[in-house]
């Protein structure tokens, strides 16, 4: 999975967010101040992490990070906070229809 032929799972789950992602997208502030840049991948993956304990998490959701702050869990029990109806997702829902 990946957006125009670059990057995986966690760049489209940049895309489809559907909560605010101000602590998430501090670490833009943060890569840019590393002398030595972290790949796109790495970033995103970061990204995604934070935004899922940041972000997303309740304040006794963060106490259990291991248990409510992955992606597993957000995609089985917090929906919301993702936009499933996003035109990135559309390629995605085609191919997957194939197997319906």
């Amino acid at each position: 999975m990946n957006v125009g032929g670059k990057g995986e799972l966690e760049t489209i789950l940049r895309l489809i967010k559907n909560h605010p992602s101000s602590n998430a997208d501090c670490l833009e502030q943060w890569q840019n101040c590393l002398s030595e840049k972290v790949s796109q991948k790495e970033f995103d993956k970061l990204w995604v992490h934070y935004y899922l304990k940041y972000d997303t998490a309740t304040h006794q959701e963060r106490q259990h990070v291991g248990r409510y702050c992955t992606l597993e869990y957000s995609l089985q029990n917090k929906t919301h906070i993702w936009d499933l109806d996003s035109p990135v997702l559309a390629e995605l829902k085609r191919f997957l229809a194939l197997f319906d």
